[in-house]
């Protein structure tokens, strides 16, 4: 219906838009937005008494930041403490040069793990292997995720939580000499000492551990709303499909229930931060049908959950441009 590129999201600059729609299309039956506060002031004041809606996606993001961000952000800043990815990375290329000498050896060192068994060939090159392949296992950590973004993917913590299996394992088995050399092994006990530091670091489990508890509700949450679920394919178009308002939210009513009914509610302010969140916007997130007269007779609109519709345009839009002009900044194209 209407757009405008906008320096800020401050009230003053989205009022003009919304006259605008205004003006050309009247007052709609409800509007869908993200919790901004600069979109939630200009629709009450362009359009008062209109039925008012959050986005479901929008504020699944941010409560979910408001409730991991402070520890992932801490479990970000340990390990760039460690300097862990430098140290793999530094390893892998090493490793790598030795394995780009035996063209193949890669591959048939997979075939020989698929088949669970161990040619005599691959004795000796195995703990190096075995090396190279964790290191990938562990970095491919940083890519985990479902494509929604933070705090739905959460890369930094599957990092921690792999390099800590992988020095785990590799303790049962850097002492195992297939040929009885000890030199065979030497690139487990690098890979070993590299891990070491952050493997043992105290403060960085307690850290796992803690987000782990916030995860773990959060993803309740996820699954009781019926969006950006864990193992999706939707990726930032969650929420697109229509589903029946009533069993989301009963569903978020029950888990507001296990939430109250926590042992350490009470003395836990992010528990108590989310409940506010939900309580604050309740009314707004749960739209009954509208029951609009029309000349064929009575006709029952459901407002969109999310607006994703939109955005989904936008990022189709945007991702075109790129593609034609080559830029990754396409505030040009859209001026002209």
């Amino acid at each position: 219906l209407g757009n405008v590129k906008v320096p800020s999201e401050k009230t003053q600059e989205i009022i003009p838009l919304l006259e605008q729609i205004k003006s050309r299309y009247g007052v709609p039956l409800a509007a869908v937005h993200d919790m901004g506060a600069g979109i939630l002031a200009a629709v009450k004041k362009v359009f008062p008494g209109t039925l008012d809606f959050i986005c479901h996606f929008h504020f699944l993001r941010d409560v979910g930041k408001d409730l991991l961000e402070q520890d992932y952000d801490a479990i970000r800043t340990r390990l760039r403490k460690h300097a862990l990815t430098e140290k793999l990375l530094y390893q892998a290329r090493q490793l790598k040069a030795t394995l780009d000498q035996h063209p193949g050896l890669a591959q048939s060192f997979c075939q020989s793990v698929q088949a669970d068994s161990l040619p005599a060939e691959h004795i000796e090159p195995f703990p190096l292997l075995c090396a190279y392949s964790l290191i990938q296992w562990v970095l491919e950590g940083k890519t985990q995720g479902d494509g929604y973004g933070f705090p739905f993917d959460r890369p930094q913590v599957e990092l921690a939580k792999r390099l800590r299996i992988a020095a785990k394992e590799l303790e049962s088995i850097k002492d195992i000499h297939l040929r009885g050399q000890w030199r065979d092994n030497i690139p487990l006990f690098k890979l070993a000492c590299a891990l070491k530091k952050d493997s043992t670091d105290e403060a960085l489990e307690k850290m796992i551990a803690a987000i782990d508890i916030k995860i773990q509700l959060f993803d309740q949450l996820r699954h009781a709303m019926r969006i950006a679920q864990a193992g999706g394919s939707a990726g930032l178009n969650s929420g697109s499909d229509p589903l029946p308002m009533g069993p989301i939210q009963k569903a978020v009513r029950a888990f507001r229930k296990r939430i109250t009914s926590r042992s350490d509610y009470q003395s836990t302010s992010h528990w108590k931060t989310l409940i506010e969140q939900l309580d604050k916007y309740w009314e707004k997130l749960f739209a009954d049908p509208i029951a609009l007269q029309t000349p064929n007779g009575r006709l029952l609109i459901q407002p969109q959950r999310t607006n994703n519709i939109m955005e989904r345009f936008f990022r189709d839009f945007r991702r075109g441009a790129r593609r034609r002009s080559g830029h990754n900044s396409i505030s040009k194209f859209l001026q002209t």
